[in-house]
């Protein structure tokens, strides 16, 4: 299981925890642009790196959060659909601090309504 909430591990019953760190700077920009723009780097695409870096940064280097943002734009090399999500509204929510939980809820960057990715629990 992965999460950083040690806490919550040891209620679960996991007595060894092994933390994971976040990627450094540049090993977080090769996922995302592998993600993104299938290669490991941005020399094909300059001006997006500037874009890939400001996601890195509000992921905070973590490989999940990459991975999904890098995926919602794999078809997108205009730099404003990079603008534009990197600019949503749902990075500047209080709830939404924790930046993995962030990158995960955006579906639609283009429409500007995000949506969860998973459904909401049912009273039933």
């Amino acid at each position: 299981m992965t999460t950083r909430k040690e806490q919550l591990l040891r209620k679960l019953g996991y007595a060894h925890v092994d933390p994971l760190q976040s990627l450094s700077d540049d090993d977080a920009l090769s996922l995302f642009a592998q993600h993104s723009l299938g290669v490991g780097d941005f020399d094909s695409y300059p001006i997006l790196r500037p874009h890939g870096e400001g996601f890195v940064k509000k992921c905070d280097g973590l490989p999940l959060a990459l991975r999904a943002l890098g995926r919602l734009l794999r078809t997108k090399t205009d730099e404003e659909d990079w603008k534009e999500l990197l600019n949503s509204e749902i990075w500047r929510l209080r709830s939404y601090k924790l930046n993995l939980k962030a990158a995960l809820r955006i579906s639609n960057p283009l429409n500007g309504t995000p949506t969860p990715h998973f459904p909401p629990a049912s009273n039933h």
